[in-house]
């Protein structure tokens, strides 16, 4: 959101559909792995439920992992687009 939020109204009107096709790539390509769950948050309780918790912590470290890189890459990108 905050590519589409920095570049104005002309790619907000967009947002939505930006967004759903991010979202529905994602549940594609990686729903096989992780059973189109996005949000370690949702995937705990049912793991709970159903004792499959082994695979919790793996998804669990591949987020926070993503999450770093996502701010590195985007500390890179907005740094370069101030100088």
């Amino acid at each position: 959101m905050g590519f589409i939020s920095q570049y104005g109204t002309q790619i907000t009107i967009y947002s939505w559909q930006i967004v759903g096709i991010i979202v529905a790539l994602l549940a594609f390509y990686f729903g096989q792995y992780t059973g189109a769950s996005m949000n370690p948050a949702r995937t705990f309780g049912p793991n709970v439920v159903s004792g499959k918790l082994i695979k919790f912590p793996k998804f669990s470290l591949s987020t926070i992992i993503g999450g770093i890189i996502a701010a590195f890459l985007s500390k890179i990108v907005n740094t370069s687009n101030q100088a």
